[in-house]
């Protein structure tokens, strides 16, 4: 792609798919991925000589991969965190183009509008989940970690989980088959947590993810966190990018850029 313009990029690259996974990894603060730092995490499907971009491996989302505030400040236009744009070619060739930015920016926008209903549906899923995890003996956090992380906190400090062995159960977390685990209540029928024993499956050859390459069964056994509640999270992101969106706030000068070329330009584009 010559600067600026599409040259032939249509010919072997399937243009919405790579706009749309850029504009979830921007909007959701997805920085394990292609976004990020170590460019990872994502597949390239071929066919017939054309390219299309599958996503893969969204743990880490909602600010999971570190960064904490100031993943929910993150320029709609540089939309990496800890890399230089111009190592990022996918982002950087296609952003540069005018009519893809466009498109760019109306799949944002897309993505905000459906996370208007984010926190009834985390509601949902956690009414559905919760007996799983208060059964689960080898969880990565507490319950009262799991509630703060999916309520909203005028304290964000308080959310913060502190990571727990991935192979043995918090020291406040009673067995699978003791009731007390799950409120007096039988835990769900067929649950039996996680294994204690290490006999845990190894992780893809390869796995790097936000454990530093531990996996479930890594060296170091934990499993980083969230910095700031998802409720928080979302709050905060989607209030930024409705402002960058208007021109209250650029849309460039991200800071966590290393050696960014547009570091400290605070003109929108």
């Amino acid at each position: 792609m010559p600067e600026g313009q599409k040259g032939d990029i249509e010919s072997v690259l399937d243009i919405d798919s790579a706009l749309k996974y850029i504009a979830a990894n921007t909007v959701l603060g997805n920085y394990d991925s292609y976004n990020g730092n170590l460019a990872q995490n994502y597949y390239l499907y071929g066919q017939n000589g054309k390219f299309t971009v599958l996503p893969w491996d969204y743990n880490m989302s909602i600010s999971g991969f570190g960064g904490g505030g100031d993943a929910t400040t993150i320029p709609i236009d540089e939309p990496v965190m800890g890399v230089n744009m111009e190592n990022l070619p996918l982002i950087d060739n296609l952003l540069a183009v005018d009519e893809y930015k466009e498109k760019y920016h109306e799949y944002v926008k897309e993505l905000l509008s459906y996370l208007e209903s984010f926190e009834s549906r985390v509601a949902e899923i956690s009414d559905i989940i919760r007996p799983y995890i208060q059964a689960d003996p080898s969880k990565f956090y507490t319950m009262e970690q799991f509630e703060a992380s999916i309520k909203y906190s005028e304290t964000t400090g308080n959310t913060s989980p502190s990571p727990v062995p991935s192979n043995n159960a918090p020291a406040n977390v009673a067995p699978a088959d003791d009731n007390a685990a799950n409120g007096g209540q039988q835990p769900p029928q067929g649950m039996q947590g996680r294994p204690t024993d290490g006999n845990r499956p190894e992780p893809p050859q390869g796995f790097q993810g936000g454990n530093r390459g531990g996996g479930a069964g890594g060296p170091d056994n934990m499993m980083m966190g969230n910095s700031i509640s998802i409720m928080n999270y979302i709050r905060d992101r989607v209030e930024n990018i409705n402002k960058q969106l208007s021109g209250e706030l650029p849309t460039t000068g991200n800071t966590t850029m290393n050696n960014g070329r547009n570091r400290g330009n605070m003109e929108t584009k």
